[in-house]
Protein backbone atom coordinates (compact mmCIF):
# COMPACT_ATOMS: atom_id res chain seq x y z
CA UNK A 1 0.00 0.00 0.00
CA UNK A 2 1.47 3.39 -1.09
CA UNK A 3 1.24 6.15 1.75
CA UNK A 4 -0.15 9.42 1.38
CA UNK A 5 3.27 10.92 0.05
CA UNK A 6 4.16 8.69 -2.73
CA UNK A 7 0.86 9.20 -3.92
CA UNK A 8 1.20 13.25 -3.98
CA UNK A 9 4.27 12.12 -5.79
CA UNK A 10 2.84 9.92 -8.46
CA UNK A 11 0.34 12.68 -8.99
CA UNK A 12 2.96 15.35 -9.37
CA UNK A 13 4.50 13.15 -12.03
CA UNK A 14 1.50 12.21 -14.05
CA UNK A 15 0.38 16.02 -13.80
CA UNK A 16 3.76 17.27 -15.27
CA UNK A 17 3.55 14.67 -18.07
CA UNK A 18 0.00 15.76 -18.82
CA UNK A 19 1.21 19.24 -19.17
CA UNK A 20 4.25 18.26 -21.65
CA UNK A 21 1.87 15.73 -23.82
CA UNK A 22 -0.65 18.51 -24.68
CA UNK A 23 0.76 20.51 -27.30
CA UNK A 24 0.69 24.43 -26.79
CA UNK A 25 -0.05 26.96 -29.25
CA UNK A 26 0.03 30.82 -28.92
CA UNK A 27 -1.43 30.93 -32.21
CA UNK A 28 -4.77 31.74 -31.99
CA UNK A 29 -6.09 30.35 -35.97
CA UNK A 30 -8.57 33.01 -37.83
CA UNK A 31 -11.39 29.74 -38.35
CA UNK A 32 -10.92 29.22 -34.64
CA UNK A 33 -11.89 33.07 -34.07
CA UNK A 34 -14.83 32.91 -36.28
CA UNK A 35 -16.17 29.67 -34.31
CA UNK A 36 -16.11 31.33 -30.94
CA UNK A 37 -17.71 34.26 -32.15
CA UNK A 38 -21.10 32.66 -33.40
CA UNK A 39 -21.19 31.50 -29.66
CA UNK A 40 -22.11 35.03 -28.13
CA UNK A 41 -21.00 33.76 -24.88
CA UNK A 42 -17.17 34.16 -25.77
CA UNK A 43 -17.80 37.99 -27.18
CA UNK A 44 -16.84 39.49 -24.10
CA UNK A 45 -13.56 37.23 -23.45
CA UNK A 46 -12.65 37.81 -27.17
CA UNK A 47 -12.89 41.14 -27.26
CA UNK A 48 -11.14 41.54 -23.85
CA UNK A 49 -7.79 39.16 -25.26
CA UNK A 50 -7.87 41.65 -28.75
CA UNK A 51 -7.91 44.40 -26.53
CA UNK A 52 -4.77 43.04 -24.52
CA UNK A 53 -3.10 42.24 -28.18
CA UNK A 54 -3.38 45.39 -29.16
CA UNK A 55 -1.86 47.13 -26.64
CA UNK A 56 1.24 45.28 -26.73
CA UNK A 57 1.35 46.21 -30.64
CA UNK A 58 1.16 49.69 -29.58
CA UNK A 59 3.80 49.44 -27.35
CA UNK A 60 6.33 46.98 -29.17
CA UNK A 61 5.39 50.35 -31.11
CA UNK A 62 6.28 52.37 -28.98
CA UNK A 63 9.45 50.56 -27.96
CA UNK A 64 10.54 50.60 -31.84
CA UNK A 65 9.99 54.32 -31.90
CA UNK A 66 11.74 55.68 -29.11
CA UNK A 67 14.87 53.37 -29.71
CA UNK A 68 15.23 54.79 -33.22
CA UNK A 69 14.02 51.87 -35.25
CA UNK A 70 11.63 51.75 -37.67
CA UNK A 71 8.47 51.51 -36.43
CA UNK A 72 5.50 49.22 -37.33
CA UNK A 73 2.87 51.85 -38.35
CA UNK A 74 2.32 55.55 -37.02
CA UNK A 75 -0.45 56.98 -35.70
CA UNK A 76 -1.98 60.01 -35.91
CA UNK A 77 -0.46 62.44 -32.66
CA UNK A 78 -3.48 63.20 -31.42
CA UNK A 79 -5.34 59.90 -30.97
CA UNK A 80 -5.48 57.99 -28.06
CA UNK A 81 -5.91 54.25 -29.14
CA UNK A 82 -8.40 53.20 -26.56
CA UNK A 83 -10.37 50.04 -26.58
CA UNK A 84 -12.92 50.88 -28.70
CA UNK A 85 -10.24 52.16 -31.39
CA UNK A 86 -8.18 48.80 -31.01
CA UNK A 87 -11.46 46.61 -31.27
CA UNK A 88 -12.30 47.91 -34.44
CA UNK A 89 -9.32 48.44 -36.12
CA UNK A 90 -9.12 44.25 -34.89
CA UNK A 91 -12.77 43.53 -35.81
CA UNK A 92 -12.35 44.73 -39.44
CA UNK A 93 -9.46 43.11 -40.22
CA UNK A 94 -10.32 39.78 -39.32
CA UNK A 95 -13.75 40.46 -40.86
CA UNK A 96 -12.43 41.31 -44.25
CA UNK A 97 -9.93 38.05 -43.94
CA UNK A 98 -12.45 35.55 -42.76
CA UNK A 99 -14.54 35.73 -46.15
CA UNK A 100 -10.99 34.33 -47.51
CA UNK A 101 -10.28 30.48 -46.80
CA UNK A 102 -6.80 31.09 -47.93
CA UNK A 103 -6.73 32.85 -44.22
CA UNK A 104 -8.39 30.36 -42.23
CA UNK A 105 -5.47 29.22 -40.31
CA UNK A 106 -4.03 32.37 -40.38
CA UNK A 107 -3.12 33.63 -36.57
CA UNK A 108 -5.45 36.26 -35.70
CA UNK A 109 -2.60 38.27 -33.73
CA UNK A 110 -0.99 38.74 -37.22
CA UNK A 111 -4.50 39.77 -38.71
CA UNK A 112 -4.03 42.28 -35.20
CA UNK A 113 -0.43 43.77 -36.64
CA UNK A 114 -1.85 43.88 -39.93
CA UNK A 115 -4.55 45.99 -39.29
CA UNK A 116 -2.63 48.54 -37.11
CA UNK A 117 -0.39 48.82 -40.53
CA UNK A 118 -3.16 49.16 -42.76
CA UNK A 119 -4.84 51.85 -40.67
CA UNK A 120 -1.98 54.04 -39.84
CA UNK A 121 0.93 53.33 -42.73
CA UNK A 122 4.04 55.18 -41.93
CA UNK A 123 4.48 57.43 -44.80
Amino acid sequence: MLGQTQHLVILFVLTIMLLFAVPLSGDFPLKQHVELRRQSSFNKQLDSYFIGVGRGIFWANTVLEVTGQQPLFCTPEKLTLDDGIILSLIHQEVRSRSKDPNFANTPVELLAVKAFQIRFPCK
